[in-house]
Order: structure tokens, then sequence, then C-alpha cells
């Protein structure tokens, strides 16, 4: 969901680009889905309640029709090859998505700006965030070689932060 969002924030320029980290941030830290919360958020930044309202119901709606109609679906052809293969199909696509909103993020906190675009054939030096990257480094390191809670983590980085930047 975060490269679609994205998408249709720089097409419509809902939002300037910049605060969408600060978006999903956010959204990772309350209860729910990034796609809804992100949806509650801007439509109320762009028309109070009433757009909160809606974005979040145009975002739930589709996911909650195409569910249903799948489940109906799924219980007559759940042995068929062709269901089994389409399943397997959309493992990678989804592998895929979640790199894609890997290298967004990447971007924008450890790296200054588009790396991954042509962009950073117009950069000399300083493309990288030395603090970020630290704290990058650490909570992968953390986080594969110990058990400690990811949400901890999250907290321990924010306030790392707060004093680094």
């Amino acid at each position: 969901m975060l490269p679609l969002i994205y998408q249709h924030i720089e097409i419509h320029r809902l939002i300037p680009l910049e605060e969408f980290a600060d978006i999903v941030a956010l959204s990772q830290m309350t209860p729910g889905p990034i796609a809804v919360n992100a949806a509650t958020y801007i439509g109320f930044r762009n028309a109070g309640l009433f757009g909160a309202i809606f974005a979040t119901l145009g975002v739930i709606s589709p996911s909650i029709i195409i569910v249903y109609l799948i489940l109906r679906l799924m219980r007559h052809f759940k042995d068929n090859p062709l269901t089994q293969a389409i399943l397997n199909g959309v493992k990678p696509v989804t592998a895929g998505m979640i790199l894609v909103a890997s290298v967004y993020f990447l971007e924008r906190s450890v790296l200054k700006g588009r790396f991954f675009s042509l962009d950073f054939l117009d950069m000399k030096t300083g493309f990288l965030s030395y603090p970020a990257l630290v704290i990058f480094a650490f909570v992968i390191i953390a986080s594969t070689k110990t058990r400690i809670n990811p949400i901890i983590l999250t907290i321990l980085s924010g306030f790392v932060a707060i004093f680094i930047f």
C-alpha cells in the first residue's frame, strides 16, 4: 500500500512529500493499518472531520468487498491448480512491494535525497546521514542478534534521534 499511497500523494499533491515519511511513522505508532491511518490523517488535513471519515471509508470499502468475494470464491476453487499458481505468483510481487517501501524509507532516512534515481549522479559528497546510518545499523543488529522488542527499539531510536538531530 505504501507505494500506492505515495504515488497518489505525489500525483494529487495532497500533502508535501516530506510529510509522507512522518505520516507513516505516526501510523506505525497508532493501532490499525498504515493505509487507514494515513488516509484518515490526509483526509482530516485536507477536509476536516468529514474528509477523514470519507477517506477512511474509501480505503477500507474496496478491501472489505474484495476479501468477501475472494473468500466466497476460494471455497469453491481452493484445490484448483490455477488458484494455487496464482497464489504462488503473488508471493514475489509482495516481496517486491516491501522492497520498494524499504528503498523509499532508506532514501528518506539514511540517504539524503533520491539516491536510487538518476539524481544521485549530480551528488558529489554528503549523500549519507551518518547519525541516521548509526541508528539504522544499531537497530538492524539489535533486532537480529537480540530478543529486544521492536517497540522498545523504535522508542529508543526516537529518543536517540531527538538528541542527535
